[in-house]
């Protein structure tokens, strides 16, 4: 039995309110772009929640910032147990290859070079955020 135009509009009514009613949640992850403008369908949830929002977008920034700030002190103590577990084989392959050293410097220069961008913008947009919620 075919639908009566009348419950198509109500299926499409009902599809659009659920689409609302999620493009109008506050995001549970960082939903801002590098200008620490919302990204998407966050649009939509900075318009609706306002203060709600950029209080979420700022506590999830914060505790991104922590992670990463933590990260260095973390990599520390996992890149100790590895040196102990492999120190013999790690002396043979560096006295076979002198490039892997400079290799390893470069990748720890790149993360270093990541985190400080990265943790520039969170700054960024946490105060932006403050602002945005006075």
């Amino acid at each position: 039995m075919p639908l009566s135009p009348r419950s198509v509009l109500f299926i499409g009514l009902g599809g659009l309110a659920a689409v609302l009613v999620w493009a109008a949640s506050v995001p549970d992850e960082i939903a801002v772009d590098k200008n620490c403008q919302p990204l998407g369908t966050a649009h939509v949830a900075a318009l609706v929640h306002g203060r709600d929002f950029w209080q979420a977008q700022q506590r999830l920034l914060a505790a991104e910032r922590d992670r990463l700030l933590a990260l260095p002190a973390k990599l520390d103590l996992a890149k100790e147990a590895q040196e102990k577990e492999r120190s013999a084989l790690d002396a043979h392959l560096n006295r076979l290859s002198r490039g892997g050293a400079e290799q390893e410097e470069r990748d720890q220069a790149a993360a270093q070079r990541y985190r400080a961008e990265r943790l520039a913008w969170m700054l960024q947009c946490e105060a932006k955020a403050r602002e945005r919620m006075n």
